[in-house]
């Protein structure tokens, strides 16, 4: 009984840890596309969003968290994930 008890903490504490995870990496992109907003509102000296955004678009200037949310998508397809995860568990191919 205790082996179950152990193992019932241990998902939980693992549940704990994927969402904490999951709200630090939120934080971090939020952190990298303010520094980028800002960044955009000192080049046009302007405080209007609204402009920033559109110079973005017009400019092709996407944010931090979007070509992150890319560049993963890109890496997943790629099998690179597979290759890695392999690697760090020192399987063989």
């Amino acid at each position: 009984m205790i082996w179950g008890l152990d193992a019932r903490v241990s998902i939980l504490w693992g549940e704990q840890i994927a969402m904490l995870c999951r709200n630090l990496k939120s934080r971090i992109n939020q952190s990298l596309d303010f520094v980028a907003s800002r960044f955009l509102m000192k080049l046009c000296n302007t405080n209007n969003m609204e402009s920033i955004n559109t110079c973005r678009e017009e400019f092709k200037f996407s944010l931090p968290s979007q070509q992150i949310s890319v560049r993963n998508a890109k890496f997943m397809e790629s099998g690179g994930a597979k290759i890695d995860i392999m690697r760090w568990y020192c399987v063989q191919l």
